[in-house]
């Protein structure tokens, strides 16, 4: 293959988990949506802890309780897209959502 045809490959890749990690969003935030967790926020920091990583954090309610959940990958997009996918598939593991003690 090509340097020029691998490029090519890679962008395309790239496109398509951005895309299905929008996709999810917009399916989580629509009208119709009835997964058990309710979104509120997103958050997403780069470089988490001086490191190469991006976390995702994403708040939500679950039964009025306020819960989160964090997903970190090596690159921005792979964070966020598979951060949606997995709360769209309610794969997320989440957690009390409580002021953070520093410990």
């Amino acid at each position: 293959m090509s340097d020029r045809a691998r490029g090519e490959a890679e962008w395309t890749a790239w496109k398509a988990k951005l895309t299905r990690g929008v996709m999810a969003l917009a399916r989580i935030t629509g009208p119709h949506w009835k997964g058990e967790v309710m979104l509120r926020e997103i958050r997403i920091k780069p470089e988490h802890k001086g490191g190469s990583d991006t976390m995702v954090i994403v708040k939500g309610t679950y039964e009025g309780q306020p819960v989160v959940a964090f997903h970190t990958a090596m690159t921005a997009e792979a964070a966020f897209s598979e951060a949606m996918l997995r709360f769209e598939q309610n794969s997320l593991k989440w957690h009390e959502d409580k002021p953070w003690d520093g410990s």
